[in-house]
């Protein structure tokens, strides 16, 4: 499943209408970010995950989404179950985000 880029707030409100969602909060000065970008597009192609719609936000491109949803360092990863937040994961830590796939699913 792709990786979809959301490009302002209107997109992100349609988010919400998603049972299960991860964004993945980035910048492309974010060294951190570059690292995990490859992990999280595995994670959406990965059959086990195929309930959850993966999402990325630029926050120097839409800074109003990041605001909204508190993220305050970077890579920040922000799961949605039928909209409300279930759980977050700040910084580039593989095994904390493949543990909230898990939890989320």
């Amino acid at each position: 499943m792709p990786v979809t880029e959301i490009h302002n707030e209107n997109e992100f409100k349609n988010v919400l209408n998603n049972p299960l969602a991860i964004i993945d909060f980035y910048a492309d000065w974010c060294g951190p970010c570059k690292v995990m970008a490859p992990k999280f597009k595995e994670f959406s192609d990965n059959p086990r995950y195929t309930k959850v719609k993966f999402y990325k936000v630029n926050i120097d491109h839409v800074p109003e989404v990041g605001d909204k949803c508190g993220v305050k360092s970077l890579p920040t990863f922000f799961a949605l179950e039928y909209g409300q937040q279930y759980d977050s994961v700040v910084g580039a830590n593989l095994d904390k985000l493949r543990a909230l796939l898990e939890d989320l699913i």
